[in-house]
């Protein structure tokens, strides 16, 4: 299926424009960072908005302070990184902490209602409406 063309003008619609910002801003994003790792360059891009409170950055320092990260697992030394460097550390985590506690969420959730289905079956794995109905069954005979 193809897509139809946009057409570039305005959107006035405020939560319409603010949607297509996010979803255009990801993918550009995206882009930097495929770009970057393909080409084997360092590249960069920077995104104002009235939408977020302070510019969004995207270079190699998420990549720096990933590995960092990853070498203090490994038990290597934090004592070469400076305060920017520890402070990045500490978003890095924070942000990955996240989204990991909204993943367990979504676990979670997906695992009560799995038990909750499965409480309403029956011992031979019916659902318990369809139980009412083969009892409703037996008792007209």
């Amino acid at each position: 299926m193809t897509r139809k063309k946009v057409k570039l003008a305005y959107i006035t619609n405020d939560s319409a424009r603010k949607a297509t910002f996010k979803k255009r801003k990801k993918g550009l994003m995206k882009k930097v960072s495929e770009l970057s790792t393909l080409c084997g360059i360092e590249a960069c891009a920077i995104i104002c908005s009235p939408y977020d409170a302070q510019p969004e950055r995207k270079d190699n320092r998420e990549k720096e302070v990933t590995q960092a990260m990853f070498q203090c697992l490994t038990g290597k030394s934090l004592q070469n990184l400076n305060l920017m460097d520890l402070n990045d550390l500490g978003w890095m985590i924070d942000q990955n902490l996240k989204e990991i506690n909204k993943r367990f969420g979504t676990f979670q959730t997906a695992t009560t209602s799995q038990m909750a289905a499965a409480s309403m079956a029956g011992p031979s794995g019916e659902h318990a409406s369809q139980r009412a109905e083969v009892q409703t069954f037996e008792v007209k005979k």
